[in-house]
């Protein structure tokens, strides 16, 4: 089944105050707590579409697959690519005991990969 989960776009934006951030943004509070806490069954294209807006994503950044269990295992399938990845850190997970002496040297890489992705 595919889910709405804005939450790792929230880590990664830096958004600390999820429901309130969406509330702002124009979703009813009700609405705003089922995606966050991915509880929608159907998922509302103008709700998606203002996500990505505001999160500045794609809808795959906001959609995970869970196959049913009833589902034939194919691993060339393209939704595949949205099967959650259980291995990954927060940024705030990763920069927590990062070395101090290395701070410089990622930031000039992080500028260095934006910049190659804007062109």
């Amino acid at each position: 089944m595919l889910y709405c989960n804005p939450q790792k776009m929230f880590e990664l934006r830096g958004i600390k105050k999820p429901l309130p951030f969406m509330v702002k943004n124009g979703f009813s509070y009700n609405v705003a707590w089922r995606y966050f806490h991915g509880q929608v069954t159907r998922a509302d294209l103008e709700h998606i579409e203002t996500l990505c807006l505001q999160l500045n994503c794609t809808p795959n950044d906001l959609l995970e697959w869970h196959p049913a269990k009833d589902v034939p295992q194919n691993p060339s399938h393209p939704l595949n690519a949205l099967r959650p990845k259980t291995d990954t850190q927060t940024i705030t997970q990763l920069l927590s005991d990062f070395p101090t002496d290395k701070i410089e040297e990622l930031q000039k890489a992080i500028l260095e990969l934006k910049n190659t992705t804007d062109k």
